[in-house]
């Protein structure tokens, strides 16, 4: 027969007992006191804990972290995190496009890396001011800016108001140069009005993109160079036709100067936006 065990509720002492006693008055063979037979509680032990969740996937902490960003089936970057808050909001990136950087197993929206970059990483104190690594300029001071309007910005500087305070300057020469009383001839003009210009688009392009390097910030940098050179090889050639219609003698003046200037423009614009596209945040 089986057996089962039980305890005197009195004393505590443990019996083996047959299963025909079960629910039965027996008597404790310890203290003598008479009880009811009731088979001891089996205690389980308690279940084993769970596994803990897998943790969220969390963005690296470190500062100089960037990202890559997916648009339109086109690729982007690498951009700092305060850098892709300004595009954000600027327009150049949407909350749905997808980012990037190493570490993270996946690509995620723009919008949701952001959001957990404020979670994980408050803002610092207002008086922290950071700086780029690659070109010394305060980051707060960058400001975005679209395709159009870096081009805008570095062919008005570049071909129009340099060369123009040039112009000017050679205009108060000539003026002077008269007012000595001494004779100028036609080739020194040519000379001096052609140099000023060479001078005048060398000089503007160049602090164009010394003025662009410390104050703007765009998604493509060299995606701005050729329509930088389109704009400005269109306008040039406006206003060589322009010339030669107002005197056609200076045609050739005017298409010789429009030719070296555009050319040394888009070199020294090819060069400045590559290394802008390499320094970008």
């Amino acid at each position: 027969m089986s057996e089962f065990k039980t305890s005197c509720p009195q004393c505590g002492q443990h019996i083996q007992c047959d299963e025909a006693y079960r629910g039965s008055k027996i008597d404790c063979p310890t203290c003598l006191q008479s009880f009811f037979a009731t088979p001891l509680a089996q205690v389980m032990p308690p279940p084993p804990p769970l596994p803990p969740p897998p943790p969220a996937q969390k963005l690296p902490q470190r500062a100089e972290t960037t990202f890559l960003v997916l648009k339109d089936g086109k690729q982007y970057g690498s951009y700092t995190l305060q850098v892709l808050c300004g595009y954000l909001e600027n327009g150049l990136f949407a909350g749905d496009d997808l980012t990037w950087c190493e570490g993270m197993r996946e690509w995620q929206p723009l919008q949701e890396v952001l959001r957990q970059a404020k979670t994980q990483n408050p803002p610092p104190p207002p008086y922290a001011k950071r700086k780029s690594a690659a070109n010394g300029v305060k980051s707060d001071k960058l400001k975005p800016r679209k395709k159009w309007q870096v081009v805008t910005i570095h062919y008005f500087t570049a071909g129009f108001a340099i060369p123009g305070v040039c112009a000017i300057l050679c205009g108060l020469l000539f003026f002077l140069m008269a007012a000595s009383e001494k004779p100028v001839d036609a080739l020194t003009l040519v000379i001096m009005g052609f140099v000023s210009q060479i001078l005048g688009w060398i000089g503007g392009t160049y602090y164009s993109l010394s003025y662009l390097r410390k104050n703007v910030t765009t998604s493509d940098w060299r995606g701005c160079i050729a329509p930088s050179i389109v704009v400005a090889a269109i306008l040039d050639l406006a206003w060589v036709m322009t010339s030669a219609a107002l005197d056609p003698g200076k045609v050739l003046f005017a298409t010789l100067t429009s030719v070296i200037t555009l050319s040394l423009f888009g070199l020294i614009t090819a060069k400045g936006f590559r290394e802008l596209d390499e320094q970008q945040l």
